[in-house]
């Protein structure tokens, strides 16, 4: 065995390997000395330029002692002091099943010091044999890339694993949209047949999402501005009908509403009131009062109600089935094909940027490029008729 002192600390050769020891200041609860050790060098050359590199860190203050906690551990202080305050409801469920299901039994005992971009890569790689979705696999990587970055902030890791491993792509989603005389006759259908006819009147001529219609009040709507203002959103999670902050900052929201739609709900509100009347005790009347989409007896209406009745009447019609999702994007689809300015649109639908608008109705865009440009030869060839 051979060594020598170098810097703040020693290189020591044990049979073919190399090793190097640094002093690395003192333990704040005892005083004693602490060293760092690292081995497995196969010269010395190496052992010295590794040592070069970490006293370099400390001097930087970049070094991050490994962490002794698992994944597990890492994850409950995660979600216990950090996530669940910091999210939705619906997203705290996903993610808590994310966990159990997926994420804990697959790392879950593993070392955070041990974790290398290969154990994500892997993880996603088994996930997408398992006949997981890609867009479900991309949850998951955004969630472990969120978590390590704060396993980054808390100085459990130097750096963050998860960042450098790729889920599988995406296929772009093709949105479903109807044109206007579907909308139409939809319209024209369910105003006959629906108890929902009014909500799905609303999606269609404002855009807005369906947790934002069923948690609409009277109070947010100004008939004389002729304007919905969205404050809040209804939201199925944990088991439980909530009331929650609309999805993004930029989903509260000021939407001029046409007079056709201002009317309808006029009328809705007196019908409510001659129910009420009529059910007396039987009906919810402090919920009813407040909100604008209630049941027959004044309680809040399930989302998934909507889906199903959704369906129903595009069997009955036989038109192309959609989500209830794609009446927001038709209602979208509709206004860029009249012409509408895409910001515009982006603010009515409450995206955080015009960006998303652009991306999401691309589809929209070639047929109003043909139009600007017929407008702009119409244009021009009057401006040479009069020269």
């Amino acid at each position: 065995m051979e060594g020598d002192v170098w810097m703040k600390g020693y290189f020591r050769k044990r049979g073919a390997r190399w090793s190097f020891t640094l002093d690395i200041g003192r333990d704040e609860k005892t005083g004693k000395r602490k060293q760092k050790t690292v081995s497995g060098f196969s010269t010395k050359k190496e052992a010295q330029a590794a040592a070069a590199d970490l006293i370099a860190k400390f001097e930087q203050g970049q070094y991050v002692e490994p962490s002794k906690v698992t994944v597990n551990e890492f994850l409950g202080d995660y979600m216990s002091v950090h996530y669940r305050s910091s999210v939705r409801p619906g997203t705290l469920e996903r993610a808590e099943h994310m966990l159990k299901n997926h994420i804990t039994p697959a790392f879950g005992h593993a070392m955070m010091k041990n974790l290398k971009p290969l154990h994500f890569q892997r993880f996603y790689a088994e996930k997408s044999e398992a006949g997981l979705s890609p867009g479900t696999i991309k949850g998951m990587h955004t969630f472990l890339v969120t978590a390590m970055e704060m396993a980054v902030t808390w100085e459990l890791l130097p750096n963050n694993p998860a960042r450098r491993a790729k889920p599988p792509k995406q296929q772009q989603h093709t949105i479903s949209v109807w044109s206007h005389e579907e909308s139409e006759m939809f319209l024209q259908h369910a105003k006959g047949v629906s108890s929902y006819y009014l909500i799905f009147l609303v999606a269609l001529y404002t855009g807005m999402r369906k947790g934002e219609i069923l948690g609409l009040r009277w109070d947010d709507i100004d008939f004389e501005a002729k304007t919905i203002y969205v404050n809040q959103s209804l939201t199925y999670s944990l088991k439980e009908l909530r009331i929650s902050e609309p999805k993004t900052k930029s989903s509260k929201r000021a939407i001029l509403t046409p007079v056709h739609v201002l009317q309808e709900l006029k009328k809705h509100r007196l019908r409510q009131k001659e129910i009420k009347l009529k059910l007396g005790t039987g009906y919810d009347n402090a919920l009813a009062e407040k909100y604008v989409f209630t049941t027959s007896k004044g309680n809040f209406i399930y989302p998934q109600v909507l889906n199903k009745a959704l369906v129903k009447l595009c069997k009955e019609l036989e038109l192309s089935p959609i989500r209830f999702h794609d009446l927001r994007h038709t209602h979208a689809t509709m206004l860029l094909s009249l012409g509408v300015n895409p910001k515009i649109v982006s603010e009515r639908l409450g995206h955080t940027s015009i960006v998303i608008t652009l991306d999401t109705y691309s589809h929209v865009l070639p047929a109003m490029q043909e139009e600007m440009v017929t407008n702009l030869e119409t244009a021009i060839s009057k401006i040479q008729t009069v020269l």
